[in-house]
C-alpha cells in the first residue's frame, strides 16, 4: 500500500483518539525504569523500546496540538492542508520543477495553504489546486532553483571577500526578496561586496546586522552517541545506503570531525569508519560504515522509542508553516515545537539549501541528529543560523554523499 495511503489512515485514527484522549504516548513510567519527575537520562547501553506507526503518529500531532495550543478539529484541518499542499508540491516537483518556488501552510490551519509558482501555472496544476483547496499565488519572478542560483552568488560574493559569518536566505512570500544577515563584528564593509554583485540581485538585497553569532554549528564534548576518540561529540541521523553498491552505514553532521564511535543504546560502543563528507552545495553532512546490521529504524525520543523509517520527505514538499520534530542526544528531548521559517537558508559558507525554522531548541551535541514528523524523515541537524534551529535536507544526501536515507 502506498505510504501516504498508510499515513492518512494513520493520521485520522491518531486524530481521532486524541479527541478521546487515547493517546498512546510512551512515557517514563511505561519504561519502568524512568520513573523521576525531571528529563529522564538514558543511559549509554539502554535498550529501546520499538514504537509502531500508530504510537509514532499520535505522539507527534500530540505534540504538535499542544505547542500550538490547537483544537482537535484545528490540528485536523493542518493535516487535511498539509497533505492536498503535498500533492500539488510534488506533482509540481517532478513534472514542471523549473516553475515550482516554493509553498506555505497558513499561520490558521483552517485557511487554505498556498504554493508559489513561477509564471502561469500548467492547467493541471490549476485544476489539482483547485480540487484540494490549494491557492496559487502565480506570476512570480524566480523558481526555487533560480533563487539557490541567485543566494549562491550573494554566498560566494561574501565569501571572496573574507566574511565567514553571514547568512543568505530569500523569501518567497515576497517574491523572492533576498536577506542578508551579517554579524556586527565582521569588521569588513559591505558596500565593496554589494557592488560586486551583479545589480539585477543586489536590487532585491535587504542587509541586517546582527551583534550575536549568525552561524552555529552545535557540536559539543560531553555526553552520547557519535563519539570522537570516547568524548561525545554529536548525534547519529539516519541509516543510509549507498546508491551504488548497497553499503549500509550511518549519518552525521558534515562539521563534526574525527568521529570514530557510535553508542548503540543496548548494543555497546562500536567502531564507526568515515566514509565521506560533504559541506556544500547540498548541505553539511558525513557518513560512516560500523561492524554492525544498520536497520532502517531512529531512536525518536529521549524514552528511546524506536521508530521504523517508511519514507523521506520530498525537499519541494517541505512549505513555510509546517511542524517537523527533532531529537538530539545532547538536548535529549523530542521536540516538536518549531514550524518552518524558510526552506532555503545558505548559512555561511559554503553550506547551502538548509532549512531554517522559527526558532532554538536545540544545543551543542545535536548536529547531526534527525529532523522528523511521524516515521518520515526530513533531514539532519546543522545547528543554529540566524539563532534559529536549522537542518540539512535528507531528501539531497544522494547529490551530496550518494548514499540514500534506508527504509527498508
Amino acid at each position: 500500500m502506498d505510504v501516504n495511503i498508510v499515513r492518512t489512515i494513520l493520521v485520522v485514527s491518531a486524530i481521532l483518539s486524541l479527541s478521546v484522549g487515547t493517546g498512546s504516548r510512551l512515557q517514563p513510567a511505561d519504561r519502568g525504569a524512568l520513573t523521576k519527575g525531571q528529563m529522564p537520562v538514558v543511559t549509554d547501553l539502554e535498550d529501546g523500546v520499538t514504537q509502531d506507526a500508530a504510537e509514532a503518529v499520535t505522539a507527534d500531532l500530540e505534540a504538535v496540538r499542544d505547542a500550538h495550543g490547537w483544537t482537535t478539529k484545528q490540528l485536523a484541518a493542518y493535516e487535511a492542508s498539509e497533505t492536498a499542499l503535498d500533492a500539488v508540491t510534488e506533482r509540481l516537483s517532478t513534472e514542471y520543477a523549473d516553475v515550482l518556488v516554493g509553498s506555505a501552510l497558513a499561520a490558521d490551519p483552517t485557511q487554505p495553504p498556498t504554493v508559489y509558482v513561477k509564471g502561469r501555472a500548467p492547467a493541471d496544476i490549476r485544476a489539482l489546486a483547485s480540487e484540494l483547496g490549494v491557492a496559487l499565488v502565480e506570476e512570480q519572478p524566480y523558481s526555487l532553483n533560480e533563487l539557490d542560483v541567485r543566494l549562491a552568488a550573494v554566498q560566494e560574493a561574501m565569501a571572496s571577500a573574507g566574511f565567514e559569518d553571514f547568512a543568505v536566505s530569500a523569501d518567497i512570500q515576497r517574491e523572492g526578496a533576498i536577506t542578508l544577515v551579517v554579524r556586527a563584528s565582521s569588521g569588513v564593509g559591505l558596500d565593496p561586496v554589494l557592488a560586486g554583485i551583479a545589480p539585477k540581485i543586489a536590487k532585491d538585497i535587504t542587509v541586517v546586522t546582527d551583534a550575536e553569532p549568525v552561524v552555529e554549528p552545535q557540536g559539543a564534548f560531553g555526553g552520547m552517541k557519535l563519539q570522537d576518540g570516547g568524548v561525545f561529540e554529536c548525534t547519529s541521523g539516519w541509516t543510509v545506503r549507498k546508491i551504488a553498491n548497497g553499503v549500509r552505514g550511518v549519518t552525521g553532521a558534515g562539521h563534526c570531525s574525527g568521529i570514530d564511535q557510535i553508542n548503540h543504546p543496548g548494543h555497546g560502543v562500536h567502531a564507526a569508519f568515515f566514509q565521506a563528507e560533504h559541506i556544500g552545495q547540498w548541505g553539511d553532512v558525513e557518513w560512516y560504515t560500523t561492524n554492525e546490521l544498520e536497520a532502517d529504524d531512529f531512536y525518536a525520543d529521549e524514552f528511546n522509542n524506536i521508530r521504523d523509517v517508511a519514507a523521506v520527505e520530498p525537499r519541494a514538499n517541505i512549505a513555510i508553516g509546517e511542524a517537523i520534530c527533532v531529537y538530539g542526544r545532547a538536548s535529549n528531548h523530542r521536540d516538536c515545537s518549531l514550524v518552518v521559517e524558510n526552506p532555503d537558508v545558505f548559512c555561511g559558507f559554503p553550506q547551502q539549501k538548509l532549512v531554517q525554522m522559527n526558532g532554538a531548541v536545540t544545543i551543542g551535541g545535536d548536529s547531526g541528529g534527525g529532523w522528523s514528523f511521524n516515521f518520515t524523515a526530513y533531514g539532519g541537524h546543522f545547528g543554529l543560523c540566524f539563532n534559529k534551529s536549522s537542518f540539512s535536507v535528507a531528501d539531497l544526501f544522494d547529490e551530496a554523499l550518494g548514499v540514500a536515507v534506508a527504509v527498508t
